[in-house]
């Protein structure tokens, strides 16, 4: 094979590689929301609503069947969520992931200072976790004149 097709050949396969890596770079970092690749955790979807005087949340966690399979806790200013699936879940055909199978789902939202953990209530049903957080609300009269 002649030298200069042999060496245009192999530019042609480091820039290959190198696209390559890039894209599974680029697949990495599109994930990040929806994976923790670190503690191969899942990191479920939810909706966060805000009242007068509480904290609504809603965490979807498919593939969660029991109560007893999640974890819900406040530490400090923060509600940490941790539920396992009930089968594991994996993604063969996504490259970065490949082999990986997640077990868990995972869920750490900031709170407000203002928080009545003592009043909290979780309710789980139909795959979705339903979390009510009260709110210490101070109230003030104002004297009009």
């Amino acid at each position: 094979m002649e030298d200069w097709f042999r060496k245009y050949l192999e530019r042609f396969r480091k820039e290959i590689d190198r696209i390559f890596e890039e894209i599974r770079e680029l697949e990495i970092e599109i994930s990040k929301p929806l994976f923790d690749w670190e503690q191969k955790t899942l990191v479920p979807l939810y909706e966060m609503k805000r009242l007068v005087d509480e904290l609504i949340i809603y965490v979807d966690l498919p593939g969660v069947r029991e109560k007893k399979d999640i974890n819900v806790q406040i530490a400090g200013n923060k509600l940490i969520i941790e539920a396992k699936l009930n089968k594991p879940f994996s993604m063969p055909e996504y490259l970065p992931y490949t082999g990986a199978e997640f077990r868990n789902y995972r869920l750490e939202l900031s709170l407000p200072e203002n928080i009545d953990e003592k009043k909290c209530r979780a309710f789980f049903k139909a795959g979705v976790l339903e979390i009510h957080i009260p709110l210490k609300i101070k109230k003030v009269k104002v004297k009009v004149e």
